[in-house]
């Protein structure tokens, strides 16, 4: 945004170019060559995401509605790990039992993923391996836990059509349960 007219560019280039600006040129500016504060936002929040959280990218729609309307927007989006194609078809019937309880069912794709396969693993008497489900759907452990714990009060791993497709899938569960 320029500070003196306001326009508002955009798009935000960032060049790895170091410009030095001479001392009078500072003293006539005064101030002027600084950076506005979301651009400064903007670049804090590439660095965070290249060292620290490889897993997040910036949404620049909604980059750009933050630097519009100056509202709080969530800017950082996590990236969607796609399920396995054979896990998939294993999910999906699940998923649909988790549809009748609004507490998971309110839940984001990843999390109903998740919520699908803990009950999987929990109607075969298995003991789930909550990093690497972590890890195969991108939800932390944490949500996992929580996850569980709504799974055990429904019951939805007791349900017979659930433990039906639990026995029919037993191998390949416990595959993807070793990794």
């Amino acid at each position: 945004m320029c500070t003196s007219c306001g326009y508002v560019v955009e798009r935000i280039y960032v060049s790895s170019e170091v410009r030095h600006v001479s001392e009078a040129a500072r003293h006539y500016a005064k101030g002027y060559i600084t950076l506005s504060r979301e651009t400064r936002r903007f670049l804090e929040l590439m660095k965070y995401v290249k060292i620290s959280r490889k897993e997040l990218y910036i949404d620049w729609d909604s980059f750009r509605e933050y630097v519009r309307t100056g509202r709080r927007v969530r800017v950082l989006k996590l990236r969607v790990r796609p399920i396995p194609e054979n896990l998939r078809e294993v999910v999906d019937p699940i998923m649909k039992v988790i549809e009748k309880y609004p507490r998971l069912s309110s839940r984001t794709i990843r999390g109903k993923t998740a919520a699908s396969l803990l009950a999987l693993y929990l109607a075969l008497d298995a003991r789930p391996n909550l990093v690497a489900i972590a890890r195969l759907v991108g939800v932390s452990r944490t949500q996992l836990a929580r996850i569980m714990k709504l799974i055990k009060i429904y019951g939805i791993h007791s349900r017979e059509d659930v433990k039906e497709v639990a026995t029919k899938y037993r191998s390949m569960l416990m595959k993807h349960l070793a990794k």
